[in-house]
């Protein structure tokens, strides 16, 4: 049979490897503490990424949209500067006649 004494350093060693043993956990516990922590981190600049290109996308479409609207009065603004300048050619023309009619009448 072991000694009072041996059985002591037994338990002793036991106690010694468990401390060990639970600080190890305790270790690995930090570490995973630390990586959910680093995955909540980069999830919520993930988060804010996402924000920030739903942003940029909806000032895109503003500026598409404001392009095609100043496209649609810049087509406008040539109809009708062509329309003015057929209305300039026909006044010309009419001036020109009117003159011509005006020539006839003086003696």
């Amino acid at each position: 049979f072991e000694s009072v004494d041996e059985i002591a350093v037994k338990g002793e060693e036991i106690t010694k490897r468990f401390k060990e043993i639970l600080g190890r956990i305790e270790e690995i516990n930090s570490m995973i503490e630390n990586t959910a922590a680093t995955a909540q981190e980069q999830g919520a600049a993930a988060e804010e990424m996402a924000s920030a290109m739903d942003n940029v996308t909806k000032v895109v479409e503003k500026v598409v949209e404001s392009l095609s609207r100043m496209e649609s009065l810049i087509e406008n603004q040539t109809t009708s500067s062509a329309r003015v300048s057929e209305a300039a050619e026909r006044l010309s023309d009419l001036s020109k006649k009117l003159s011509e009619l005006v020539q006839k009448f003086k003696v």
